[in-house]
């Protein structure tokens, strides 16, 4: 009897989602995820991609809008990725790459850091939260591979691909760094790509380590606040 009037309220959970603060950057982070490919060696439908940036930049923006600090630091992080981005579009320059590289993670630290601490601070396991949640989850990993491009731009070499890749030089796609982000704290298996620098060891080792505690973290805290919710409205303990 429990167990359906847990699946009822599971179930519910989900009937009723509508589109809130996190919704709009999950979605924008899914088809980034999707639709990459088809930008990717493609000069002319980079303008699409950058269209891309910029809707999770301002959906990242909406996420994070709980105070005027954080929407100002928001906006700032946004506005130095967006002018980098478009300095090294119009000259391409590597200073203006690395740049743009560097905001970009940035903006999207501390967009992560303001989504983990509401979903960590909540005190009801709602839709929203859930999203939230998995908005880090991708969040993590595209920051990863761009701390690696940043590793491989300034010192190149510092990741090894196998000859599958048919690279000619030393230079990796940010795609391929996203693939391996992903490998390396998520069961997926990988062994086309690895780190060939310290400096590349030791931030693949921070990723491993971070994306595994946010796991159980995460995890933790939403089965504590569910037991919590559970027996707030009359249950004893869910099955």
């Amino acid at each position: 009897m429990k167990s359906n009037e847990n699946r009822n309220g599971l179930l519910s959970l989900f009937l009723n989602i509508k589109l809130s603060k996190f919704s709009y950057l999950l979605i924008s982070l899914v088809l980034l995820l999707i639709i990459y490919p088809l930008f990717e060696g493609d000069q002319s439908r980079l303008e699409l991609f950058f269209l891309l940036i910029v809707i999770i930049q301002v959906a990242g923006l909406y996420a994070i809008s709980y105070t005027r600090t954080d929407f100002i630091i928001g906006t700032v992080l946004g506005l130095l990725w967006l002018i980098s981005s478009l300095a090294f579009w119009f000259f391409p320059m590597k200073i203006d790459f690395v740049l743009s590289i560097f905001f970009g993670v940035l903006f999207l630290v501390f967009t992560t850091f303001i989504i983990l601490y509401h979903v960590l601070q909540g005190q009801k396991v709602t839709v929203d939260t859930l999203f939230g949640a998995i908005c880090v989850f991708i969040l993590i990993g595209i920051i990863w591979s761009g701390i690696f491009f940043l590793i491989n731009t300034l010192s190149p070499g510092s990741f090894l691909v196998s000859e599958a890749y048919n690279y000619e030089d030393s230079t990796i796609k940010w795609s391929t760094l996203l693939f391996y982000s992903y490998s390396t704290y998520t069961p997926m298996s990988n062994s086309a790509i690895y780190p060939a620098t310290s400096y590349a060891e030791s931030a693949a080792s921070l990723e491993a380590i971070f994306g595994h505690l946010y796991v159980v973290m995460l995890v933790a805290r939403l089965v504590g606040l569910y037991i919590i919710n559970y027996r707030s409205e009359g249950g004893d303990s869910p099955d």
